[in-house]
């Protein structure tokens, strides 16, 4: 058993060592310092401590063959070069990475103009058509009766610009997790 996790971590791409329902041998790969893969028990949180003792008890063996490679006379500078570099990448003191972010144009359109897949209420209420209903012949009121209720003045105050909306007509079934 021994001898078969020293081969999984010496030899990355060993199978897993479990078996499918029908009885041939299961396709995935082992997780690292473990024989068997996540769906044969390799998520269980035993199995993930043991293959990680497993890997610690292999870093002192490791530094041990790093330093007599770059004490050793005939070794070529490339290899020192190379286990130096691999023994400052796994100490945190390598090539530090550096990523940034920047915001894409569409995503500075989306937060600036809007896009919408419906209009928002407000905008159907300004959209909207307003049909009065023609005035009754038992309604004496004139065009100067209504004038004076105010009801005019509402229409001819300052008007929203719709200018910054922006309508997408939207798929009328989206997917299950949008809705």
């Amino acid at each position: 058993m021994v001898e078969k996790i020293r081969k999984r971590v010496d030899h990355p791409k060993v199978r897993c060592g479990g078996t499918r329902s029908n009885g041939e041998p299961c396709k995935n790969y082992a997780i690292k310092g473990a024989t068997v893969c996540s769906k044969h028990g390799g998520q269980l949180p035993n199995v993930k401590q043991k293959a990680r003792e497993r890997m610690q008890e292999l870093v002192n063996p490791a530094l041990t063959e790093l330093q007599r490679i770059l004490t050793k006379t005939d070794t070529s500078d490339a290899d020192r070069l190379r286990a130096i570099q691999m023994l400052l990448d796994r100490t945190g003191n390598g090539v530090k990475s550096e990523v940034t972010l920047d915001v894409k144009p569409w995503e500075q359109i989306v937060q600036l103009e809007g896009i919408y897949r419906q209009p928002p209420p407000a905008v159907l209420e300004m959209l909207a058509e307003v049909v009065e209903p023609e005035p009754a012949e038992s309604d004496t009121r004139g065009a100067s009766d209504v004038a004076e209720a105010g009801f005019e003045s509402e229409a001819e105050g300052p008007q929203p610009s719709r200018s910054h909306l922006r309508i997408v007509d939207g798929s009328r079934n989206p997917p299950q997790h949008q809705r």
